[in-house]
């Protein structure tokens, strides 16, 4: 994807393709600090504050790559 987003591709496919990069650079993020409260949930058998804030994050970024895909599958033959 970083390859065809970088080359000739225009317009809606490029800006879809770029839309899916960054997204899915959020949800590298958003897993590891998920996955990071759930670490602590598990060692301490209490929820970390952020716990809800990192699970609905992650769900709302999900919700972008599909969105993106989906933008994607429209622009190719």
């Amino acid at each position: 994807a970083r390859h065809v987003a970088n080359s000739a591709a225009t317009g809606p496919l490029r800006e879809a393709l770029q839309d899916l990069l960054h997204a899915t650079t959020q949800l590298q993020r958003a897993g590891t600090n998920f996955n990071q409260c759930v670490a602590a949930l598990n060692a301490t058998g209490q929820s970390p504050g952020n716990l809800i804030q990192y699970a609905r994050y992650t769900a709302n970024v999900i919700h972008r790559v599909d969105e993106s895909v989906t933008s994607v599958r429209q622009c190719l033959p």
